[in-house]
């Protein structure tokens, strides 16, 4: 298996109700660090985990000042940058 520095993780957003899905592609680090972040370092007992951007961590949900994942991790910053990953975007 490649190092954590050479994994993506790509997420597709396909509940918008117009237009096309949003498409991040995440450096594996980030994703990690997002799910440290949001799960406070204790993880539940599951076989999978979600990686929700407009949620912020557990049990700090009304908490004011407290970043959402998506603004911790800068997920902006990966919405369809394939660019920067040296891919092109399949388009139809």
């Amino acid at each position: 298996m490649p190092p954590i520095e050479k994994r993506f993780i790509c997420c597709v957003n396909l509940a918008k109700k117009e237009g096309h899905p949003d498409v991040y592609v995440f450096p594996a680090k980030v994703v990690a660090d997002g799910l440290k972040y949001y799960f406070s370092g204790k993880y539940p007992n599951s076989d999978s985990y979600h990686l929700s951007l407009n949620f912020k961590p557990q049990h700090k949900t009304k908490e004011d000042g407290v970043l959402t994942v998506g603004e911790y991790i800068n997920a902006d910053s990966y919405l369809e940058k394939f660019d920067a990953f040296g891919i092109d975007p399949v388009t139809t």
